[in-house]
C-alpha cells in the first residue's frame, strides 16, 4: 500500500510502497526491523520527524563533519566507540575506555551518522 507523508519544513508530498500489515507493528518493534525495505531517509521521513532528506541537511548541514574530521576532533582522547543501529540512524557512543562502556558510564560524547556525514554531540 503506498504510504504518503508531506515534510513538516517545505510541505513536499512523499509516498513510498509499504505492506499493510508491517504498520501494525509499529510501536512494538524498532522501525528498522518492521521494514528493512525501506532506507533510513524513507523511515526518518515517513515514520520518525516527517522532515525530508533535503530539508535535513539545510537544518544540520553546517554541523556536519566526515570521519576523518571526528577523529580529529576526538584524537586528544583515548575513547572505545559503540555503534548503535537506532530508529532510522546510527549513532556511536563515545566512552573513555571500554571499561567505562562495561560500567555503563556516561558517555563523552554521541556521534550521529547520517549519508556518510557525521555530527557530534558532547555530554
Amino acid at each position: 500500500m503506498k504510504h504518503i507523508v508531506n515534510c513538516i519544513e517545505c510541505n513536499s508530498t512523499h509516498s513510498i510502497n509499504v505492506n499493510k500489515n508491517d504498520l501494525n507493528k509499529i510501536g512494538k518493534e524498532k522501525l528498522v526491523n518492521i521494514f528493512p525495505y525501506l532506507n533510513y531517509d524513507e523511515i526518518e521521513l515517513h515514520f520518525i520527524s516527517q522532515i525530508c532528506k533535503k530539508c535535513w541537511k539545510k537544518i544540520i548541514g553546517e554541523k556536519m563533519m566526515t570521519w576523518k574530521e571526528v577523529k580529529e576532533e576526538l584524537k586528544f582522547y583515548y575513547i572505545d566507540l559503540v555503534k548503535i543501529l537506532d530508529e532510522g540512524y546510527s549513532r556511536y557512543n563515545v566512552f573513555l575506555n571500554y571499561d567505562s562502556y562495561l560500567k555503563n558510564e556516561t558517555t563523552i560524547a554521541t556521534i550521529y551518522e547520517f549519508e556518510n556525514e557525521y555530527e557530534i554531540h558532547y555530554g
